[in-house]
């Protein structure tokens, strides 16, 4: 199973070679020095100037150049991608490249990449910081013998993100309708990094997201819309790095796990209500449920993990993280738990996602099925209503 996903992350991997970059996927970098116009390059070589929608020239913007793959080279690159699948790449592959930064007038020169023997297109995309965010600008540029030219256009202003109540949306920069800017698209990946995680976990939200579900994790958010650009056909980009700042009340709560004979076994230090959200959990557990079910009928054909908060809460949502299949259950105090969502395998994604409208939470129960369901849980999180 992990040689089959291994090698399906490859195969993305290097399709993602033929794709021109978006902003969260070239580092933010800053040139040694900025001269006042572009030193020539030897030999076959793409030129241009990179300047703002307002009109003004962007120095210091870094600009990549890359060969746009054919399906065929991307199969045969698929291989040396196997071997770095989970590693962040400036390319997302081995595509043949050339990097640099515009100068102060916005000019670049950078020398067309590789032989180049199939006659590909070629990807160019230039990125620049706007504060704590970043644009950029994407164009393909056919094959030529010679040299060519490029301009290009970055975003004049900067993505932003609107709050209205417990909801997040990510709004783009605007673009004036000379560039037929298309209706824009928004991701966000966790946990990322700078830079940025080529395999992060990327979430469409386009229409929004609850920022509770994101608690205080280090967010990367991206949007990307298509346009056109002097002719051609253009990808405009944005992203945005914050971090979140909802911390649910559940936050450094005991749990406990049910062993084979339904006695409880504590837990020295909670590894679901700790805050590392994208780590599998790993419970002091029963040497008898070790090899898969538990002996004996009290845990045989299920596994449970009781939550039990340091007070209880009128709570208003609760996230399962790691739920491939279980059921969820509350309990208000005194140890009656009453049941309110259930995961069943197969679904789409493994957050479980409950609306408690001022409900009073004491303690949070999840029965898993028995197998690596048990442990593939990471985190268990209640929020409590605001006052």
């Amino acid at each position: 199973m992990r040689w089959r996903l291994a090698s399906i992350a490859a195969l993305l991997l290097a399709a993602g070679c033929a794709q021109p970059r978006t902003a969260g996927q070239i580092p933010a970098t800053t040139p040694p020095s900025v001269p006042p116009h572009a030193q020539p390059v030897q030999g076959r070589a793409v030129t241009g100037f990179v300047t703002d929608t307002a009109g003004h020239p962007v120095a210091g913007a870094t600009v990549v150049v890359s060969v746009a793959l054919s399906s065929g080279e991307q199969a045969v690159r698929a291989i040396g991608a196997f071997s770095t699948v989970g590693f962040y790449c400036l390319l997302g592959c081995s595509a043949p490249h050339d990097s640099g930064f515009t100068a102060r007038d916005g000019s670049f020169a950078l020398s067309l990449p590789g032989r180049n023997a199939e006659h590909d297109d070629y990807n160019i995309t230039a990125a620049a910081a706007r504060g704590p965010a970043r644009v950029a600008t994407s164009v393909v540029l056919p094959w030529r013998r010679g040299s060519t030219q490029a301009r290009i256009r970055l975003a004049a202003g900067a993505p932003h993100v609107r709050a209205l109540g417990n909801r997040r949306f990510v709004v783009p920069p605007p673009l004036p309708l000379r560039y037929r800017p298309s209706r824009f698209e928004a991701s966000l990946e966790t946990e990322t990094g700078t830079p940025p995680v080529a395999d992060g976990h990327a979430l469409t939200v386009t229409n929004g997201y609850d920022a509770r579900v994101v608690e205080d994790e280090h967010l990367l958010l991206t949007t990307a819309q298509s346009g056109r650009l002097h002719g051609r056909d253009a990808l405009f980009s944005s992203s945005l790095e914050l971090r979140g700042t909802d911390v649910p009340a559940s936050r450094g709560a005991g749990c406990s796990v049910t062993d084979s004979r339904g006695q409880q076994i504590r837990q020295p230090k909670c590894g679901l209500t700790d805050g590392v959200l994208d780590s599998d959990w790993q419970p002091v557990d029963d040497p008898r449920c070790a090899a898969g079910p538990c002996a004996g009928s009290a845990q045989h054909d299920h596994r449970d993990v009781t939550v039990t908060l340091r007070r209880p809460v009128p709570a208003a949502l609760l996230v399962v993280r790691g739920c491939l299949s279980c059921t969820v259950s509350i309990s208000p105090g005194g140890g009656r738990f009453t049941r309110v969502a259930t995961e069943p395998f197969g679904s789409a994604d493994d957050v479980l996602v409950a609306s408690l409208p001022g409900t009073r939470v004491d303690a949070v129960r999840v029965e898993t099925d028995t197998g690596g369901f048990f442990t593939s849980l990471r985190e268990v999180s209640v929020f409590a209503v605001h006052r």
